[in-house]
């Protein structure tokens, strides 16, 4: 009697270390896909453009939203008449190439009225607010001006500039690497 009960104790502790085991694996998986797929997450956000998103960063956490691939970066303001003016082209640019990475950043200090103007004209656009202009200066340190667009790499290396507005022909050349300044 005493046998059989040591060996159902044994077995139920052997289960008992089977299921700890399976939960602290599966676990260490989720966190894993967690954080391998959060850049996913984010492209799908930005592929849908159904709706828009703002969120607050800054230059230390702004590596995050970029992927692995070119990533056209815009920084405007709703106060610029310029930045204006090219919104129409940026998001046609975006209607039609939902697969490219676009991430707008706003130097617009009043969020309600960068909430207001993407509202006002219906822009579903993905935007970083950034009032201090440190993701600028850590991306290209001494510039300054908008509109601004960029083409980054996945580490925020810059492969391509301009400064100043651009019709939608020439944000597709600026897109497809094709230096405009010349």
């Amino acid at each position: 009697m005493n046998t059989q009960l040591s060996k159902k104790r044994k077995i139920v502790i052997t289960i008992l270390f089977i299921i700890l085991f399976a939960i602290i694996i599966f676990s260490f998986a989720f966190v894993i896909y967690r954080h391998t797929f959060s850049k996913s997450e984010n492209i799908s956000k930005l592929a849908k453009r159904d709706e828009c998103i703002v969120k607050e960063v800054n230059e230390v956490n702004f590596n995050e939203y970029l992927h692995d691939k070119k990533n056209l970066v815009i920084f405007f303001s709703t106060t610029c008449s310029h930045c204006v003016s090219d919104a129409e082209n940026i998001t046609k640019f975006m209607n039609e190439n939902k697969d490219i990475p676009i991430i707008m950043v706003s130097h617009d200090t009043d969020i309600n009225n960068l909430n207001a103007y993407l509202e006002k004209f219906e822009y579903n656009w993905f935007v970083i607010r950034d009032p201090e202009k440190t993701i600028r200066a850590s991306i290209d340190e001494g510039e300054s001006g908008i509109p601004s667009f960029y083409l980054l790499d996945e580490n925020a290396n810059i492969i391509n500039k301009h400064k100043g507005e651009l019709t939608f022909d020439e944000l597709v050349e600026f897109y497809n690497n094709k230096n405009l300044e010349e």
